[in-house]
């Protein structure tokens, strides 16, 4: 009985985890984006973008596993891996590829293509975001 409690508990609880790397994250760099070292825009996006997976991370805590909160979740947290470029990236991909799985692998096989296509979309974008800025 408790086995099966904790199974169910488990995605959740990395979920937690994942959307805790991805806030903390957030809240650490705000104040170097604007102090204005380095391209300010480039830093801003990467910021938002990075807000954006850690509030949709948390929709996964609170249980919403919608498709349209899955494809933000796969695109941002597929953005969120050009942070391996940083001295600081690991956690960040880690919790990233970690959220995006858990917004995956519920969903049916038949929206797997659109899922993993939206994450492989979000880290083109971001590598462009990163080449032009």
């Amino acid at each position: 009985m408790w086995r099966e409690k904790a199974r169910a508990a488990a995605p959740r609880f990395l979920a937690g985890i994942a959307a805790l790397v991805l806030t903390l994250t957030t809240f650490v760099y705000t104040p170097i984006a604007g102090q204005g070292t380095g391209p300010g825009l480039r830093i801003w996006l990467l910021l938002a973008v990075m807000a954006v997976s850690a509030v949709s991370s948390w929709m996964l805590v609170v249980g919403r596993r919608d498709l349209p909160i899955g494809l933000l979740i796969n695109f941002s947290c597929g953005f969120n891996l050009v942070w391996i470029f940083s001295a600081v990236g690991p956690p960040v991909v880690v919790a990233s590829v970690l959220a995006a799985g858990l917004a995956t692998i519920p969903a049916p096989r038949s929206l797997l293509p659109a899922l993993i296509g939206v994450a492989v979309a979000g880290l083109i974008l971001g590598l462009i975001v990163l080449r032009f800025s």
